[in-house]
């Protein structure tokens, strides 16, 4: 198999979406899972959540601070977070990006907890 082509970790794609890659690079992720942050400005979506990679919590925390838009205080980081579908290396990452998130909820201005998790499945 031919060597892919490096890709930074943290992606603009453009000015609504950046791309994180899940740091899960394989011969089926290829350079790795993308996670998309979708949005202007914070509240952002969050489209998939890698597969649970340790290292992968500091690039999407990252992205999340300095993505180059301005990021509001008042505002929570995440207002949604959309699962393509049910592989691993795109759901196994919800329990630490969760808790990411409330990490980063409980010491901004903006302290109150996220709303408990709602799930809306599809089979």
């Amino acid at each position: 198999m031919e060597a892919l082509q490096a890709l930074p970790s943290i992606t603009r794609i453009s000015k609504n979406v950046v791309r994180v890659l899940g740091q899960n690079p394989s011969k089926f992720h290829l350079q790795g899972t993308n996670v998309y942050l979708i949005g202007q400005r914070n509240p952002y979506i969050i489209v998939d959540t890698g597969e649970g990679l340790p290292e992968f919590i500091p690039y999407l925390e990252d992205a999340l601070q300095n993505n180059g838009n301005p990021f509001n205080p008042e505002e929570v980081d995440v207002s949604d977070i959309i699962i393509t579908h049910r592989h691993l290396d795109h759901t196994g990452g919800l329990p630490t990006v969760l808790a990411m998130l409330r990490k980063r909820q409980k010491f901004s201005k903006n302290n109150e907890n996220y709303e408990k998790e709602r799930a809306n499945t599809r089979q």
